[in-house]
């Protein structure tokens, strides 16, 4: 059992294996993926958490003129598309 020495391929060293995909990836690709991941996470919560108030009959309800936020699939779709303004939103509207 001797040594085994990975050989150079047309100039390329290959004495080290490749790095992880992960270490490789843009810091701020990362960043983004983990910010979508809990932008989702927190859109399913809600969701969630506004069926649970449905059904025990304490709607969570938002209403500026004619603007009516009042099902959890509303609340969802609002959370996810503008989640800096639906998701306090919602926590002061639930209350």
């Amino acid at each position: 059992m001797g040594d085994y020495v990975i050989p150079k391929l047309h100039g390329v060293d290959t004495s080290q294996p490749p790095p992880a995909y992960a270490a490789s990836m843009p810091a701020t690709a990362f960043a983004s993926i983990v910010i979508a991941m809990m932008v989702v996470a927190i859109g399913l919560w809600v969701y969630a958490d506004a069926t649970r108030h449905e059904q025990r009959g304490d709607p969570v309800v938002f209403k500026v003129g004619s603007f009516v936020l009042d099902t959890p699939a509303a609340w969802c779709v609002g959370c996810l598309l503008l989640f800096v303004v639906f998701v306090p939103l919602y926590v002061t509207s639930r209350s």
